[in-house]
């Protein structure tokens, strides 16, 4: 698991799905 959080990539691949999610929520919230 340590060595997944020193990865730059998979950093990258987790904020850009977990942005992605984020997004998702907040838009079905709103409407």
């Amino acid at each position: 698991m340590r060595k997944l959080l020193a990865n730059p990539i998979f950093l990258s691949f987790a904020a850009k799905t977990g942005l992605t999610s984020l997004i998702a929520f907040v838009a079905a919230t709103i409407n």
